[in-house]
């Protein structure tokens, strides 16, 4: 099925799947039984416009992680993050695979791209890069973002702007990921001492 189909061409492919598979006609047929249900929840999907856009965010994600015919040069790992922030711009961030997008940044990090990169002789473009890096991690949670920027930091320790960019970065992370946890203790304590401040009051 192309990305381009209509939702006509998606519900004839599915009504002549699911009459090629439908239980009635395979009885006592696990792998048909087993496929029928695929079908339905294919279709479910597809035939939904939200949820068939979820479905092209993480198909997009997924194709670039087994992309094979990028070839590796520093212009064209910085491209490919420009392209990944502008395709972000367009999502509902709250709804995306952020899983699937922490795989790709640190597949972008890869031992073998880290040594294309580190071969650029401009910390301009280091820095550059980074600050790419920087913008698509932010959008993940800290325990997916600061993997990411661990790796970097380890790759690009010599170059000073970049290394700066991210231990900011990872500072802000880090600060919003335990107010995050510690939020509902102080609320909680704060209520109770409001609570017994009360009490005492009113005696």
């Amino acid at each position: 099925m192309q990305r381009e189909a209509t939702l006509e061409t998606i519900k004839k492919a599915f009504r002549k799947l699911a009459h090629d598979f439908h239980p009635d006609k395979n009885p006592e047929n696990a792998f048909a039984a087993a496929r029928f249900l695929e079908i339905q929840e294919a279709y479910k999907v597809l035939s939904d416009p939200r949820k068939r856009k979820d479905y092209d965010r993480e198909l997009w994600l997924s194709g670039k992680l087994h992309e094979k015919n990028l070839e590796l040069s520093p212009g064209n790992l910085l491209n490919e993050l420009k392209i990944l922030n502008a395709h972000i711009l367009e999502l509902d961030v709250y709804r995306m695979n952020k899983s699937l997008l922490q795989q790709y940044l640190l597949f972008l990090l890869s031992d073998e791209r880290l040594a294309v990169l580190t071969n650029e002789p401009s910390a301009d473009y280091i820095t550059a890069f980074t600050s790419e890096m920087i913008s698509i991690a932010t959008i993940l949670p800290p325990y997916l973002a600061l993997p990411v920027l661990a790796r970097m930091k380890y790759a690009f320790a010599s170059i000073g702007p970049a290394l700066s960019l991210i231990s900011i970065s990872e500072q802000k992370i880090k600060r919003t990921y335990l107010c995050t946890q510690y939020a509902p203790w102080v609320i909680l304590t704060t209520v109770l001492l409001i609570c017994i401040a009360m009490y005492y009051f009113s005696r």
